[in-house]
C-alpha cells in the first residue's frame, strides 16, 4: 500500500509540473488581452502599450484543512483481561477516527509588474490561512475523549512569468519562481482507555494527555503553467496546477503524559524532541471563472471565483504514522491593473 501511495504521488507531481501553477494567474492578463482590438496575439503591441503596468490583487480564501495520520490520537481504545485455562488473554477494541476539520477564512495578497513592450511579468504573493479540527467521543464510561488540532500556513511565492497565446482568446502563461513556506501544527488531546482486569473483575480508566507541536520552514523552486480562456464579454475560464519542491527543517515536540490508577498504579511522562531535515513535495490545483473589464481608460479590474486544492505530501510527523497536509475550498479574487 505504501509503495502504491508513493507511485500515485510521483505521478501527480509529474502531471502538475506539465500543467502549471495556481498563483501565477494575476489579474492583468497581458498586453495582448488588454489591447485585443489590434488582434495582435502573436506580437507585443508596443504602439498601444509603450509603458509597463503594476497590478495588485486580494483573495478571500474559504478553505477546509485535512491532516492524515492522526487517527490514533483521536480514536478510542478499550482493553479487557481474561483468564482461560490459566492463560491470561488481553482483548483490545480500537476505533480509529479522523478529527472533524472546520471551514475557515484566510487571505492572499499579491502584486507584480507587467513590463512594457514585452510578454514578461514578475510578481509575488503571500498566502495566510489558519485552520482547525476537533473530535469528542463520550463512549469511555463517564469520561469523554476530546482533542483539538490546529494548523497555520504562511507562504510567499515570487515568480517570473511569460505570457503567450495560440489564438486571440486562449492565453498560456508558464512561469518559474521560488517558494518559501512556514507551517505550524499543534495537537492537544485527552484520551481515556477503559481497562477491565480479571480475578477479581476490576474496571479502571487510564488517562493520557497530548500536547504536541510541529514547525516547518522550507524553501524551494516552483514551476508551472496557467491557462486562461476568454469566452467573450469580459468573461473567462481559467485552470492551473503546479508543483513545488521544498527543502526545510522540522521541529517536532511531544509533551505527553499518562496515568493508570490502582491496582496498576503507573505514571508516565514523555518528552521527545525531533529535529529533522526533509524534502517536501507540494501540488497546487485550481479551476474557476473570471470576469475582466476596463475603467477610467487606463485601469483594469478582474474578478475571479474558483476552487483550489493544495497538498503537502508526507508533511505530518505528529501522528503514529506519517500523513499528508491538504487544503481544499473556494476563493474570491479581486485585482486591479494600474
Amino acid at each position: 500500500m505504501e509503495k502504491f501511495k508513493k507511485t500515485i504521488s510521483v505521478f501527480t507531481v509529474f502531471m502538475a509540473s506539465l500543467t502549471g501553477f495556481l498563483h501565477a494567474d494575476y489579474p492583468y492578463r497581458d498586453n495582448v488581452t488588454a489591447y485585443s482590438d489590434n488582434n495582435c496575439c502573436a506580437q507585443t503591441c508596443c504602439e498601444e502599450a509603450p509603458s509597463g503596468h503594476f497590478f495588485v490583487n486580494a483573495d478571500l480564501l474559504y478553505w477546509k484543512p485535512y491532516i492524515s495520520g492522526l487517527e490514533l490520537d483521536f480514536g478510542t481504545l478499550s482493553l479487557s483481561q481474561a483468564l482461560v485455562d490459566g492463560t491470561t488473554i488481553f482483548t483490545a477494541n480500537e476505533l480509529d477516527v479522523d478529527p472533524n476539520f472546520k471551514w475557515n477564512a484566510g487571505y492572499r495578497i499579491g502584486a507584480g509588474y507587467q513590463f512594457a513592450c514585452s510578454n514578461w511579468q514578475i510578481g509575488a504573493i503571500w498566502t495566510h490561512f489558519q485552520g482547525k479540527g476537533s473530535h469528542r467521543d463520550g463512549s469511555v464510561g463517564e469520561f469523554a475523549n476530546n482533542g483539538h488540532c490546529r494548523t497555520h500556513l504562511n507562504q510567499i511565492d515570487a515568480v517570473v512569468a511569460y505570457n503567450t497565446c495560440f489564438c486571440s482568446s486562449f492565453n498560456v502563461k508558464p512561469f518559474l519562481g521560488i517558494r518559501a513556506a512556514k507551517i505550524h501544527q499543534s495537537i492537544s488531546a485527552q484520551l481515556f482507555t477503559e481497562i477491565t482486569l480479571a480475578a477479581p473483575t476490576t474496571v479502571i480508566t487510564e488517562s493520557r494527555f497530548l500536547d504536541d507541536t510541529q514547525n516547518f520552514r522550507g524553501l524551494g523552486p516552483i514551476l508551472g503553467l496557467n491557462l486562461d480562456w476568454d469566452v467573450g464579454c469580459g468573461f473567462g475560464v481559467y485552470g492551473s496546477a503546479a508543483t513545488s519542491i521544498l527543502y526545510g527543517n522540522y521541529r517536532v515536540d511531544f509533551d505527553d503524559s499518562g496515568s493508570t490508577p490502582a491496582p496498576i498504579s503507573q505514571e508516565v511522562i514523555s518528552r521527545i524532541r525531533k529535529r529533522l531535515h526533509a524534502v517536501d513535495c507540494v501540488v497546487d490545483l485550481a479551476l474557476g471563472v473570471s470576469w475582466q473589464t476596463s475603467f477610467m481608460e487606463s485601469y483594469q479590474l478582474a474578478v475571479k471565483l474558483g476552487f483550489e486544492h493544495h497538498q503537502y505530501f508526507n508533511h505530518n510527523h505528529l501522528g503514529a504514522n506519517r500523513g499528508d497536509l491538504s487544503f481544499d475550498g473556494g476563493i474570491l479574487s479581486v485585482g486591479v491593473a494600474l
